[in-house]
């Protein structure tokens, strides 16, 4: 009675529950954003760096040793985002260090940013940008080494 019937393959079998569990990750996934950006709209600027997403990055960092005033220039371009950063922070060695002009690129934009520091021995240290986003300074975006600008 049963001898011209057909089972589904182990290999076919295999196959749908991995496509299965691949469409149940997805699902949740699509799930799980959602809620937390929708929930996290009322939240303080420290949660404005998990649920927005930028990018900056350093394309140069030089300082020219031969002026006394020892100048350190960077040029810093933001890729993306769709967020209003407030401000830029920079660490030259781990030190937060004041640059001028204070205010951010727009996307696709690339702005020199300089610092007359009165250390001079900062070649092939880090400098670190990070976004300020509020009051809330977020995780490092990019780092560079500086170099010796040659004249």
């Amino acid at each position: 009675m049963f001898k011209n019937k057909k089972g589904v393959s182990e290999v076919i079998t295999a196959v749908l529950m991995i496509v299965l569990v691949i469409a149940a990750i997805a699902i949740l996934a699509t799930v799980v954003i959602t809620f937390v950006r929708d929930n996290a709209q009322g939240l303080p600027d420290e949660a404005n760096c998990l649920t927005n997403s930028f990018s900056l990055d350093i394309e140069s960092a030089t300082i020219n040793q031969s002026v006394a005033s020892r100048v350190l220039t960077s040029r810093i371009k933001r890729t993306s985002g769709d967020v209003n950063i407030t401000a830029l922070a920079f660490f030259v060695d781990g030190q937060k260090t004041t640059f001028s002009p204070l205010n951010s690129p727009t996307i696709g934009e690339t702005i020199a940013y300089t610092a007359t520091l009165t250390n001079a021995d900062v070649v092939n240290k880090n400098l670190e940008i990070s976004a300020v986003l509020g009051s809330k300074t977020c995780p490092i975006s990019d780092v560079a080494v500086i170099t010796n600008k040659t004249i």
